[in-house]
């Protein structure tokens, strides 16, 4: 795996290892500051509780004194205020073994000792109170049964153990001082003789890996040699072939411009043809636009035919309102007739005024047939119109479809004339761009011709400058 790495992976391993074996070895260093400096605590907490347990001792001894004087001097009124000085102080400390307390062992010795001086608290406040009542006789029987014996044995309880703790404690740390002197005076050899190893390691692949290149080089240099050989003979033989490919080159650039010539010749004549085809198109539409304006005369014309067809009509109606009218006209002369008859001498002026109105009736209806009659032949007439117009409208229809078709056959002839011309114009372009290429193309062969003449120079140079390589090679790998 490490034969594979590169020179400044080997040498960034070389310094890594060392740095990376200090900085584990700090880090358990500091793990072991860490491990002690926690011993170190519960060191201390161990010996504050050792303290207020003296404390507590030596409050409840102040109570307990200051109890018994009060009976032995019961004027003394200062026993009292000791008592209550010496209790301030004991809750001081049971406060204080409260807060050091860690597990629930200790926690209940503590409640113990605390329940013990509240008793003995409230007998201590009786005999205080008898003595001051005068009752020494049983003051001192009480003060024969205050006991401390429970007090005293959860004080041992807690001493013991703590004097254990601390014993145990000392023995931890003097272990771990131990640990943390014998890992740094490994560690140190260790980094040592790891630095020592590595850099054997390195400088031995380092020397290695010199040689190999020394001698990679010394080959690499006859092989180039012997490439720089035939790339010389290649160079010769390759500015020969760009000679002849610029000759061919020219011919073709010749051919190319004649054939960019004929394809704008074909390009005119297409453009020529474009704008008859164009002139037939238009002529094409202004006929077929004549024809849609006839087609419009003609549907105008029928349109007013129909509505003389629908006036004649009316007028026939009419006439037959008038031929009914006269007959209603001429039977109710009749009837006057005969009533006229009927009134006799006085009837007469009324007989001749009936008379003339039933001739009137008679002229009436006999206008009114002639009437009709002409109607008839005027409907025949206009019938036979709106036939003829009918056909006229179907032969502009006909007109209008084959102008239609004349003017797609155009518009088609034009599109392929159109598309031939974009074509030729296309090629033309076309070949005047080869044409370009092809001297563009010739340029470049003379300038590979050019750099070809440089690069046997080059080569010549390079040959040199490998012999050079691989002096310098055998030089290495002799210093090596």
């Amino acid at each position: 795996m490490f034969s594979n790495l590169k020179l400044k992976n080997r040498i960034l391993i070389g310094y890594g290892l060392p740095i990376l074996f200090l900085i584990s070895l700090g880090s358990l260093l500091y793990i072991g500051a860490v491990s002690r400096d926690a011993i170190d605590r519960k060191v201390k907490r161990s010996q504050n509780t050792i303290i207020s347990i003296g404390n507590v001792t030596q409050s409840l001894s102040i109570m307990i004194r200051n109890v018994r004087g009060q009976v032995l001097f019961p004027q003394d009124i200062s026993y009292q205020n000791r008592y209550e000085l010496g209790l301030e102080n004991f809750r001081k400390a049971t406060v204080e073994l409260d807060n050091s307390f860690q597990d629930n062992e200790q926690q209940k010795l503590l409640t113990i000792m605390v329940t013990e001086i509240n008793s003995l608290d409230r007998i201590s406040k009786q005999v205080f109170g008898l003595v001051r009542k005068g009752d020494l006789g049983y003051a001192k029987n009480l003060t024969g049964s205050l006991r401390v014996n429970e007090i005293d044995r959860v004080r041992e309880d807690i001493l013991t153990k703590e004097l254990a703790f601390l014993a145990k404690a000392s023995q931890q740390e003097e272990n771990e001082t131990r640990s943390l002197l014998a890992l740094i005076v490994i560690g140190t050899a260790v980094s040592a003789i790891g630095s020592l190893a590595i850099g054997l390691w390195v400088a031995s692949d380092i020397g290695r890996m010199m040689n190999g290149v020394a001698d990679a080089i010394a080959t690499s240099s006859v092989k180039i040699t012997a490439t720089v050989d035939q790339q010389e003979r290649t160079a010769s033989q390759q500015a020969a072939a760009v000679s002849q490919t610029s000759i061919t080159m020219d011919e073709l650039g010749a051919s190319s411009q004649t054939t960019a010539q004929q394809a704008q010749s074909a390009a005119a004549g297409a453009r020529q043809a474009l704008k008859l085809s164009e002139g037939g198109t238009q002529a094409v539409e202004r006929t077929l636009d004549g024809m849609t304006a006839l087609k419009g005369k003609v549907e105008a014309i029928a349109n007013q035919i129909t509505h003389l067809n629908e006036q004649a009509n009316q007028i026939g109606t009419i006439s037959g309102l008038v031929s009914e009218l006269a007959n209603q006209t001429n039977m109710l002369a009749l009837n006057a007739a005969v009533e006229a008859v009927r009134a006799g001498d006085r009837g007469k002026g009324f007989a001749v005024i009936a008379n003339e109105i039933r001739q009137l009736a008679d002229r009436s209806k006999t206008s009114a047939t002639k009437i009709n009659n002409l109607v008839a032949d005027i409907q025949a007439a206009i019938d036979l119109s709106v036939k003829t117009t009918n056909e006229g409208t179907k032969t502009v229809d006909s007109g209008m479809e084959l102008a239609q078709g004349t003017a797609e056959v155009f518009s088609a002839v034009a599109d392929a004339i159109n598309g031939i011309a974009v074509s030729t114009q296309q090629i033309s372009l076309t070949a005047q761009q080869q044409a370009l290429a092809v001297e563009q193309v010739v340029d470049a062969m003379k300038t590979i011709n050019q750099g070809a003449e440089e690069s046997a120079i080059g080569i010549s140079k390079t040959k040199e400058g490998t012999e050079e390589l691989n002096q310098a090679s055998q030089n290495l790998k002799a210093v090596l």
